[in-house]
């Protein structure tokens, strides 16, 4: 009889094991914890580089598996159209989807 119960516990035990993992796993995925934070370094270097650009907004998440989407806010003191700072965007690996709002300083 108890090894009935004992059973029923132990696979009660490597059930919970298992189950937080995979909500650790599945929320660094949701929560884009690992790619995001390299993501936007890549985009703040590449758009404020040229000394005339600052970024005010900047919001990326995850639109599939290793494909991301920004919407950025910028103000320039020489701005350009969005095409443009789009056109600057395109060495940054997994974003595929960008909307860009240019602001003059």
């Amino acid at each position: 009889m108890w090894v009935d119960a004992a059973t029923g516990v132990l696979g009660s035990l490597v059930i919970a094991i298992w189950s937080v993992g995979l909500l650790r796993q599945s929320a660094a995925v949701l929560l884009d914890a690992e790619r995001a934070g390299a993501v936007r370094a890549e985009v703040c270097a590449a758009l404020e580089s040229d000394g005339h650009t600052r970024i005010v907004d900047l919001h990326l998440w995850s639109i599939g598996v290793g494909r991301m989407a920004a919407l950025i806010a910028v103000v320039s003191t020489d701005p350009k159209p969005p095409s443009h700072y789009r056109a600057r965007l395109k060495s940054v690996e997994g974003l595929v989807h960008i909307t860009v709002e240019v602001n003059p300083a």
